[in-house]
């Protein structure tokens, strides 16, 4: 959801600046700043995170696995051993 609306927000931004800067040829003489590549990098951030996340996510589900086989197993010994 951040990610949509962020780059809802950058097309928004680039969309009223040019506007502006064809409603008024000479009122202005500018650029893009900058600020203006912020919302550009919080896209690529989220899309870090989103993926690290989902890695995390995966070892998580993995270690569960893992864990739940190990109870198993030693459910399975102590049962041979009468406790």
């Amino acid at each position: 959801l951040g990610m949509l609306l962020s780059i809802i927000l950058t097309g928004l931004v680039v969309y009223m600046f040019d506007s502006f800067k064809t409603a008024n040829p000479g009122f202005t003489k500018s650029s893009y700043s900058w600020g203006a590549l912020l919302p550009l990098a919080m896209i690529i951030f989220f899309i870090m995170a989103w993926n690290n996340m989902r890695k995390d996510e995966k070892l998580i589900k993995s270690l569960d696995r893992l864990r739940e086989e190990n109870i198993r197993e030693t459910i399975t010994i102590n049962q041979g051993f009468g406790w």
